[in-house]
């Protein structure tokens, strides 16, 4: 498994994402969720813990954050955020 940095966020902090497998076909995972609701990364989390177990070893596998990461590192949820809601 390799954790890499995808993007510099816009106050700087480095945005990661992992990889592990070595296979010929790629797989791209991703969850977006709304602030305080966290159903889809757990599912994501989920499908992850199979995936490591089971060592399919024709794919690469990709799993890329898809939240504001400023946010989340300043605890900032973003519910009722002016001028919108994240």
């Amino acid at each position: 498994m390799s954790l890499q940095t995808l993007c510099q966020s816009e106050h700087g902090n480095a945005v990661p994402f992992f990889t592990f497998g070595s296979g010929s076909r790629p797989v791209i995972l991703t969850a977006r969720h709304h602030a305080c609701e966290s159903t889809g990364s757990y599912v994501l989390e989920g499908v992850l813990d199979v995936l490591l177990q089971c060592e399919l070893p024709d794919l690469k596998v990709f799993c890329v954050p898809f939240v504001d990461y400023d946010g989340a590192l300043c605890g900032d949820q973003g519910k009722n955020r002016i001028p919108h809601d994240h």
